[in-house]
């Protein structure tokens, strides 16, 4: 026979064990939720929100414990990650939900962006603003510059914001942002002051796939594809 248990209102609230940090983006991870069971028969079901992988039930003595697994990725970061047990009475089904934890995923930098602003008119000798940007957890360190010049490759400078100082030729520019977990390049940027142009490459890594112009006298953007 099954025990018959009584208990008033509801039942605990299960209690979720957050992973081991720090948690690396594409490593692993495994959170547990456990709650208690009030009836062999009826154990209660754990759900989790949101189902981010996969998830394992087992019941052991008056505890089920849910794990649920998944491979840490840069959009989980700041999640609210929360489990739910579900238990069967006779009047109805009653769950409890978790507290909330909100995950912590460490990413290189991501979407590293460099542009850069003449300052007018574009001549050679006059001075050129650049700016990157990335996304990444811990934030960036470290912003360096680089100048592309024929087959060499100049550094310029660092920080994320950085003046320089415009050619004749060989106006181009990338930036690398680096952080604990890694580094990420920036598309390439490049200025020609003697058509007015300024142009927006891929990486150089990657290869030419789409060439945008903005016209500085016209201030209009042309993109073509190769």
């Amino acid at each position: 026979l099954s025990k018959l248990i009584w208990y008033p209102g509801l039942p605990d609230a299960p209690r979720l064990t957050p992973p081991k940090e720090p948690v690396v983006e594409g490593t692993p991870v495994e959170l547990g939720c456990s709650a208690p069971s009030y009836c062999d028969t009826h154990p209660p079901t754990v759900t989790w929100t949101p189902a981010l992988g996969l998830s394992t039930q087992l019941q052991q003595n008056d505890t089920v414990t849910s794990t649920l697994t998944f491979n840490a990725s840069h959009l989980h970061h700041g999640n609210n990650v929360s489990c739910t047990a579900a238990y069967y009475i006779p009047s109805g089904n009653k769950t409890v939900t978790s507290t909330r934890y909100q995950l912590s995923i460490s990413y290189a930098p991501r979407n590293t962006s460099a542009v850069g602003s003449p300052c007018l008119p574009a001549r050679e000798g006059g001075c050129l603003n650049l700016t990157c940007t990335s996304h990444a957890n811990p934030a960036v360190s470290e912003f360096t510059w680089y100048r592309i010049h024929g087959e060499h490759i100049l550094k310029i400078g660092t920080g994320s914001s950085l003046s320089s100082q415009l050619w004749n030729t060989n106006n181009v520019f990338f930036c690398e942002a680096r952080n604990k977990i890694g580094t990420e390049k920036s598309d390439v940027f490049k200025i020609d002051i003697q058509s007015k142009l300024i142009q927006n490459r891929i990486n150089p890594e990657l290869g030419d796939v789409s060439k945008c112009f903005l016209d500085l006298r016209q201030k209009s953007k042309q993109c073509v594809d190769q």
